[in-house]
């Protein structure tokens, strides 16, 4: 679950810190392209930069591993920077 304020932003942010000795930081977020069929009548909408025809998935993780946001389905021609 998201984190609904600032208190709670606070913990993640502590709990990194402590674990992970990196200060400062309310998460490790990593996207990643999803490989699929090209859309019909979709052009080069989901044409990435590896050639190959994805879709995106973000996720935001804690200092435990565990998922605090994660979204998927931006076209894939975006960039994963």
């Amino acid at each position: 679950m998201v984190p609904n304020s600032c208190e709670e932003w606070d913990k993640v942010a502590d709990d990194i810190k402590e674990k992970r000795h990196f200060p400062n930081c309310i998460g490790a977020q990593n996207w990643k392209h999803i490989v699929l069929k090209q859309p019909q009548n979709s052009g080069s909408l989901y044409f990435n930069y590896k050639g190959i025809n994805s879709i995106v998935l973000v996720a935001l993780i804690n200092a435990n591993y565990k998922i605090l946001y994660i979204d998927v389905g931006c076209n894939g021609r975006l960039s994963d920077g």
